[in-house]
């Protein structure tokens, strides 16, 4: 089964421009979602030299990064207006 497009950036659309508010959040989650994803795999870290317990522990401290990233964005919610300032 193939996805038809039904939609497309309009002629002077950009990212930035159709997503606004959310586009440089967005982005920046793509990015750490890559990069958790890739890290899971050990040919990927052999690429970069890490194999055996050097890969688990890099393996270990990514992940634990993201979990630390995540409890540190807590204080740019702003409870008054519902939003994230960051």
């Amino acid at each position: 089964v193939s996805a038809q497009i039904k939609s497309w950036y309009k002629h002077g659309e950009t990212w930035d421009s159709k997503f606004c508010t959310i586009a440089s959040t967005y982005e920046e989650c793509r990015a750490e979602c890559v990069g958790l994803y890739l890290c899971l795999d050990h040919s990927v870290l052999r690429i970069f030299g890490h194999e055996g317990k050097d890969a688990e522990d890099v393996m270990y401290v990514n992940w634990l990064n993201m979990v630390r990233a995540g409890v540190l964005g807590l204080e740019f919610y702003t409870p008054q207006s519902k939003t994230w300032r960051q």
